[in-house]
């Protein structure tokens, strides 16, 4: 990799500008990821960058990923991972669950049960069945 696009300002950190309240419907969970001191909000340009050709790269592959065991979760209400392109990747892959209304972080909703269910299902299928 070449690093020397990075050395003008290579501590330059920005905030990630990500809307805690878009995490999770309940505003609880979003007071508690502020409040986390393990949060880190901060983003530096070759992360971003490195971030942003791994997603191109993995799309450009997506078809690759088609006969491995790749299951997507998805809140259909989601402000921060768009939904429609979680679709449109997941297409090939034909494991795609979206859950109505669910934001971000569909571990952390209140009706978090449905997506446990979902996922210990598609466990029991490709890894106990």
């Amino acid at each position: 990799m070449n690093t020397h696009r990075y050395g003008v300002a290579p501590k330059l950190s920005l905030e990630n500008e990500i809307d805690a309240t878009l995490l999770a419907r309940n505003q609880n969970v979003c007071r508690e990821y502020l409040a986390d001191p393990l949060v880190y909000n901060k983003v530096t340009p070759r992360w971003f960058a490195e971030v942003t050709r791994a997603m191109r790269e993995t799309r450009a592959n997506a078809i690759a990923l088609a006969g491995l065991p790749v299951l997507i979760l998805q809140g259909s209400a989601d402000g921060i991972v768009d939904p429609e392109t979680s679709r449109d990747f997941a297409a090939p892959l034909r494991e795609y669950v979206e859950f109505p209304g669910f934001y971000h972080e569909l571990f952390n909703e209140d009706e978090r049960g449905q997506v446990f269910a979902v996922l210990d299902r598609w466990l029991d299928n490709h890894f106990l069945g």
